[in-house]
């Protein structure tokens, strides 16, 4: 009988001790969840305060599509993606995107219009990273940064993003992520819509100086003059085909009547030079209806000629003259002169030998 108590005494004991090595388990389980947790939670938030990141740029384009240029500085932790938080003014537009960056490293990054069509228009943006290796389940950070949107590559950027101040000069990014720095345009936010940029304006009475008629290739690196519509200018033409654009315009101030002239191709595209080592001329597609560069039923040669190099100030007229350098009937000894053009209030304009002699001439493009 006591034999059998005993057993049993045992058998408690070995249960009581089986029971109390689950229970540590179980006990030990949650601690060891909880401890994990914390680590990875404190590994989270030291990575987050030492990430660090830097928009360089954000670039609208004209058809609306957003160019965003973001650093990683220096800072340990592990990213797995950036959130960008676009804003309107008024709305905000939450875009992820996956990408691994390291420290120091630029990346570029296309937002597309129409991820963003619900926003009217573009005037900050801010980024946050996601935390972790895991795309999926990584924490997102703190907002590192935020930029206004004040870089555009075109007056019609600038229009189309509601920061136009009217009529004048501007501050652009032609080529945006690439090597050109920002330049200072004259934009027309009024006429026919706005958002034309001005890229040239010859003068009655200009002196026919050298430095507009030098060979094609150095009038595309060389500016000449400061971007105005009442004085000799012209931007250097590399920007002529690097600013997008759709359609050209020639806008004038007319000598006999005083009246303002507005004449566009809408669909018109400068697209490049003809050779990238010694280019001699620009390489295009579309119709140029108006001649704002003459017309293109002649050759390309011709049309060249009559727009850039030794030919610029023309003896001889294809529809527009730059600057015609022979007397008038006004007596101006270089004066614009367009075959093509329609004043803007429908004023019937005075032509000699079938060109309106002009005070101005004004080059366009949107």
């Amino acid at each position: 009988m006591n034999n059998k108590r005993g057993l049993s005494a045992i058998v408690v004991n070995l249960i009581l001790v089986l029971l109390g090595m689950v229970a540590i388990g179980v006990v030990w389980a949650v601690v060891n969840n909880l401890l994990q947790s914390g680590t990875e939670q404190t590994t989270t938030g030291f990575e987050q305060l030492s990430l660090n990141f830097e928009l360089q740029k954000v670039l609208v384009e004209p058809d609306g599509d957003l160019q965003i240029v973001v650093k990683r500085n220096v800072g340990a932790g592990t990213i797995s993606g950036l959130k960008f938080i676009i804003s309107d003014g008024t709305n905000s537009k939450l875009i992820s995107k996956e990408v691994t960056l390291d420290e120091l490293e630029s990346q570029s990054f296309i937002i597309n219009s129409s991820e963003i069509s619900d926003l009217s228009f573009v005037k900050e943006v801010s980024i946050a990273p996601i935390v972790g290796s895991d795309y999926a389940k990584g924490t997102t950070g703190n907002v590192l940064n935020t930029i206004s949107s004040d870089y555009y590559s075109s007056c019609l950027t600038i229009l189309n993003s509601d920061n136009s101040n009217g009529d004048g000069l501007y501050t652009i990014d032609p080529d945006g992520v690439g090597s050109e720095s920002f330049i200072q345009v004259y934009c027309d936010m009024t006429t026919d819509g706005g958002g034309w940029t001005l890229v040239q304006s010859t003068i009655k009475g200009q002196p026919a100086n050298s430095e507009w008629t030098t060979p094609f290739s150095t009038q595309l690196n060389y500016t000449i003059g400061s971007p105005s519509i009442t004085v000799p200018y012209r931007l250097a033409m590399k920007y002529w085909y690097l600013i997008k654009h759709t359609s050209w315009a020639k806008m004038a101030l007319t000598t006999a009547e005083q009246k303002k002239t507005f004449d566009k191709s809408s669909n018109f595209i400068l697209l490049g030079v003809d050779n990238s080592t010694s280019p001699t001329k620009f390489t295009f597609t579309g119709s140029d209806n108006v001649a704002v560069f003459n017309y293109l039923t002649i050759a390309s040669s011709i049309w060249n000629s009559c727009t850039n190099g030794v030919n610029y100030f023309n003896t001889g007229c294809c529809g527009t003259c730059i600057l015609y350098n022979q007397p008038t009937l006004y007596h101006a000894n270089n004066q614009p002169m367009v075959n093509v053009v329609t004043a803007i209030d429908g004023t019937t304009l005075q032509r000699w030998n079938n060109f309106v002699p002009l005070d101005r001439l004004n080059i366009f493009l949107r």
